[in-house]
């Protein structure tokens, strides 16, 4: 068991000093959920902080949403003090009951796991809280992590929380060799607001009539989803013969014919339409479900392509799919950074669920565009264990009635989630074309940056991770 590898940032800490307490004004919204959860400790003792429920509506205001009794006198104390302290972060009735509510479900809906600073002064005393969170944009990332679709073949996303760490290649990479060995892979290409794979893997003449956005928008309207995926998937030519590559790329022909109707249907796309019925994340996992049976032939494999960051397509290829997630990043701050929000958010949502799966474990991170040398390999894997340790493993949740069960893993543990998977840097492939030069694609060229990288995909594909060892 890790024992807590690092300190944390001293950044966490300097802003940890300046949480306002509740008789501060100007409260953001950060820390408005801590000052919060201190006055209720204060009036009706920190058991409530379990007993209770917090509810955020859509503009970030903040209520107490009571599940049990509790005493009124302690109840109007509370009320005077939060109002004061919240200031604008104060809900229309900062203290409410089930039967106040017009949705029952409000009640149970949408919960996540948040952590609050429930010391009044000096060193932070960190616990989590439940909290019940309206959204308009950003819902899927409240979402359970999925199962693995249950006639689909083992699904890797691939992710990355910037632009720009050569995601979409490994997968092009990652594809061919699996074709190689005469499996057949779909490629699914999710990063709507900025697509690249159909450049990567399909030539302009192999484009399919329709993309992932068609589908969208079509199937709100009630159009047959599975007669209008097949429409959407194309044969790559890059596999000369061997097992098959697909690709459901973000747009078709199309587009191409009418590009100036791609933005229009873009966003028409990622809205929760009301006559689908079905959140983004959902209609998603669908299309990836009948896409698996309506494509020309079985799968072995689906890669997807992810949106970078945290957009709201991002969740629904990250906790939508049941996937294999392959995490992209390189030695900058932006990695660590970007993960840390990432992990620490589906942290609290687990917790806040006491789901004891261990959601972690299907991540894994990726080192891109990796320097030669021990050194900079290892200086990446102390970060990013850092990372681990701190929002992850042995969590500091010491909140009573959880039945979740901690766990960690040794920094030297190869098939722990924190450790990486090198893929070495090569400037060749920074502006590779594969449509001109579709041998760069695998062999040696291939091998001596991603050769590592290949063998543990796979491992997951085959499901035998120790093959990926090397």
């Amino acid at each position: 068991m890790a024992e807590g590898y690092g300190a944390r940032h001293g950044s966490g800490r300097h802003l940890a000093a300046k949480i306002m307490n509740p008789h501060e004004q100007n409260v953001s919204f950060d820390h408005a959920l801590g000052v919060f959860a201190r006055a209720v400790i204060k009036h009706l003792g920190e058991g409530a902080l379990d007993a209770h429920r917090f509810l955020r509506d859509i503009d970030g205001r903040l209520s107490l949403l009571l599940l049990e009794d509790a005493p009124a006198d302690a109840l109007a104390a509370l009320r005077s003090t939060a109002e004061g302290a919240l200031g604008v972060f104060a809900g229309p009735a900062v203290v409410e009951s089930r039967e106040d509510l017009l949705d029952p479900s409000l009640a149970t809906d949408f919960t996540v796991g948040e952590k609050v600073n429930i010391a009044e002064s000096g060193e932070p005393i960190w616990r989590r809280v439940a909290v019940v969170d309206r959204r308009i944009v950003g819902r899927d990332w409240a979402s359970e992590l999925q199962d693995p679709l249950p006639n689909a073949p083992p699904i890797l996303t691939f992710h990355g929380v910037k632009g720009g760490v050569g995601r979409s290649t490994a997968l092009a990479v990652a594809a061919r060799a699996q074709a190689e060995q005469g499996r057949n892979v779909l490629v699914v290409d999710l990063d709507l607001e900025a697509p690249g794979l159909a450049s990567l893997l399909l030539s302009r003449d192999n484009l399919p009539d329709f993309g992932i956005i068609d589908w969208l928008v079509a199937t709100n309207l009630g159009q047959s989803d599975a007669n209008l995926a097949a429409a959407c998937i194309a044969e790559s030519p890059l596999t000369a013969g061997r097992g098959a590559i697909d690709v459901l790329p973000a747009l078709g022909h199309a587009a191409s014919a009418t590009p100036w109707s791609v933005v229009p249907k873009l966003g028409r796309a990622l809205v929760d339409h009301p006559t689908s019925g079905q959140p983004f994340l959902q209609r998603i996992r669908r299309l990836v479900e009948v896409a698996c049976e309506a494509g020309p032939r079985h799968y072995h494999a689906v890669m997807v392509d992810a949106r970078a960051g945290l957009a709201e397509s991002s969740a629904a290829a990250l906790i939508g799919l049941g996937a294999h997630n392959l995490c992209f990043g390189i030695d900058a701050k932006a990695t660590y950074e970007g993960y840390r929000y990432l992990f620490s958010y589906l942290s609290g949502v687990a917790r806040a669920r006491n789901d004891d799966s261990h959601w972690c474990m299907d991540f894994r991170i990726v080192h891109a565009k990796a320097q030669p040398g021990s050194e900079p390999r290892k200086a990446f894997r102390e970060r990013t264990y850092e990372v681990f340790v701190e929002e992850v493993y042995d969590a500091d949740d010491n909140s009573e009635g959880t039945s979740y069960e901690r766990f960690s893993f040794d920094y030297e543990d190869e098939e722990a989630p924190h450790w990486p998977w090198p893929i070495a840097f090569d400037a060749t492939f920074t502006e590779i074309d594969p449509s001109q030069n579709p041998d760069r694609l695998s062999g040696e060229f291939a091998d001596r940056a991603f050769g590592s990288f290949v063998a543990r995909v796979d491992g997951l594909i085959s499901g035998t991770p120790e093959a990926g060892r090397r």
